[in-house]
């Protein structure tokens, strides 16, 4: 997956977000692919450590889903 983080925007892959010192949050709509019905998906990227992490809201919470590790995106060459 691919985050494209507008910090002067507040966006992230365009959809709004919270932005702090530490994190970076936003939701999305998806749809459930199970259950085939749309959900309000919790995201956040941790400014800190550089994990990224996704919930589905009312579901667990964050301490439950899986954490992934980001790598910044290498510099534009031109």
């Amino acid at each position: 997956r691919q985050l494209a983080v507008d910090y002067a925007a507040r966006t992230v892959n365009g959809h709004k977000a919270q932005v702090s010192d530490l994190s970076v949050t936003w939701t999305t709509e998806e749809i459930d692919p199970v259950r085939k019905r749309k959900q309000t998906v919790r995201h956040e990227l941790n400014r800190v450590d550089g994990t990224y992490r996704n919930w589905p809201e009312g579901e667990g919470g964050p301490e439950s889903a899986i954490l992934y590790g980001c790598e910044k995106a290498p510099a534009a060459q031109f």
